[in-house]
């Protein structure tokens, strides 16, 4: 059986070798495969000037003995023709760069592999005949969410490890996460200190949730840095490649800062918040979650599930009232794991009254048992 790994138009600067390191995974266990990307990829073509806030090495890429290069979805619908089975993320694309009738143009079966969200649980379910989940629960989501065609049978579900969740637990990759020591080096961190990540909603939507959250960065700041803490911040993979070139089949997608569209949301919050933070390199995503003590999830998005890899704590204001909260109306009538994942704070009184408290651990910590099931 000839297999292809297509790295889609959509690259993720959080975990910039997913690709890689899925294509690797799937050679492991066949003897063989393909990687195929756009010729004008960001993963192919980036040189790096030294001011971005993420890198990668693309030679990772570029020297890949079993490369395939196609430069257009014509092109990549042709290539189709010779593999048995393609392998690719739910999210192929862009929201702004849609392509159509997938399924009608490719000429063999595709299998996706699931994301950190929700993704493989609305677009895919059209266009793929095979998923790989993150656990039971997506599983169930995934058998029980509306088709227009016929229904999702369990034999084409496979329960596996998220690709981008992979270096939470795998240390044989092309980029396994640095170790404590490193990290801490990296950014100048405190080892005697405990540390809250500050993560905030993506700067292109949420936009009343971070006009809401924004006076509350600086009190958690001072709430926690009088409480001998140290804090760090990491914003939305997307707000990462603010300065390079967004156009189709670069993989490049911006999401512009609806406070200042004139800088990355990072810079904008490095300006602008009082305490003193240290803004992490997008790449140094994992690092952060499985070495912070806090994470102070502001939007209350899937970001707070991957907490279940680490010992962080994860903690939202106003989760209630999110829009996405415990359902989305495109998707079937079931919740979210929103609540094993986060501590919810209504508002800032009560997070004031009760912030020592979760520095202290007096909040009993979520039980594992009940998270195992979205994540095995």
């Amino acid at each position: 059986m000839k297999v292809g790994i297509f790295g889609g138009d959509l690259f993720w600067s959080n975990h910039p070798y997913e690709v890689f390191n899925f294509y690797q995974k799937i050679k492991t266990e066949l003897g063989h495969a393909s990687l195929i990307l756009f010729k004008d990829d960001i993963r192919l073509n980036k040189i790096f000037s030294g001011s971005e806030k993420f890198y990668f090495d693309k030679n990772i890429y570029t020297q890949c003995e079993d490369l395939i290069v196609v430069k257009n979805w014509q092109d990549f619908y042709r290539l189709s023709a010779k593999f048995d089975l393609i392998y690719t993320s739910c999210k192929l694309v862009p929201k702004t760069r849609q392509v159509s009738s997938i399924r009608k143009h490719l000429k063999c079966k595709v299998c996706v592999w699931d994301v950190p969200g929700v993704d493989i649980l609305v677009d895919s379910q059209y266009f793929a005949s095979k998923w790989i989940v993150k656990g039971q629960m997506w599983k169930e989501y995934l058998l029980n969410a509306p088709r227009t065609d016929k229904l999702v049978t369990e034999k084409q579900i496979k329960i596996d490890i998220c690709p981008a969740f992979m270096r939470y637990v795998n240390k044989n990759l092309v980029n396994p996460t640095m170790s404590k020591n490193e990290f801490f080096k990296k950014y100048n961190l405190d080892f005697k200190k405990r540390t809250l990540l500050i993560a905030p909603s993506n700067p292109g939507s949420h936009k009343d949730s971070f006009n809401e959250n924004l006076k509350l960065i600086n009190l958690v700041g001072d709430l926690f840095l009088n409480n001998e803490f140290q804090i760090i911040l990491k914003t939305y993979p997307h707000d990462y490649v603010f300065y390079e070139n967004e156009k189709q089949y670069t993989g490049v997608y911006k999401r512009k800062n609806f406070l200042d569209k004139s800088m990355p949301q990072y810079k904008f919050l490095q300006d602008s918040i009082k305490s003193k933070i240290k803004v992490i390199e997008s790449q140094h995503h994992h690092e952060a979650i499985l070495y912070s003590d806090f994470l102070y999830n502001m939007s209350g998005s899937s970001l707070s599930w991957e907490t279940y890899y680490s010992n962080c704590q994860s903690f939202s204001i106003g989760l209630e009232k999110q829009k996405f909260y415990n359902q989305l109306s495109y998707l079937p009538d079931f919740c979210f794991p929103d609540d094993i994942f986060n501590i919810n704070f209504i508002n800032d009184s009560f997070l004031k009254y009760n912030i020592i408290n979760l520095m202290n651990d007096n909040f009993v910590k979520k039980d594992k048992k009940s998270k195992k099931r979205y994540f095995e």
